[in-house]
């Protein structure tokens, strides 16, 4: 229900924001409209993500006796803790404790 109410009032505003302006402006408000909306978006994005991880993590605290379990659990076993090599090297591999190799 939001992302059609979202969608619906975005056209709304895009419409407004052009006829607002005389024609040979259409193309400056559009594209300072969607400027500032897209801006808006990823800032709501963050802050939203943000909001959800902490009061995702508050609730789960001290609730979950293990999380290094859980963890392995969800991701299939398969949990590294430390960076992987962006370029090959001439050592072999050594995974960190309890990850598996890289697929190719």
């Amino acid at each position: 229900m939001t992302g059609i109410g979202y969608g619906g009032t975005l056209a709304i505003l895009d419409g407004a924001a052009i006829s607002s302006v005389e024609l040979p402006k259409a193309g400056v408000a559009t594209g300072m409209y969607n400027a500032f909306r897209l801006t808006g978006d990823t800032a709501a994005s963050a802050i939203g993500g943000s909001l959800l991880v902490t009061v995702t993590a508050a609730q789960l605290a001290g609730k979950v006796a293990n999380p290094d379990a859980v963890t392995e659990q969800l991701n299939g076993g398969i949990h590294t803790p430390c960076p992987r090599r962006l370029q090959p090297s001439p050592a072999p591999y050594t995974p960190c404790s309890g990850s598996a190799p890289p697929s190719p």
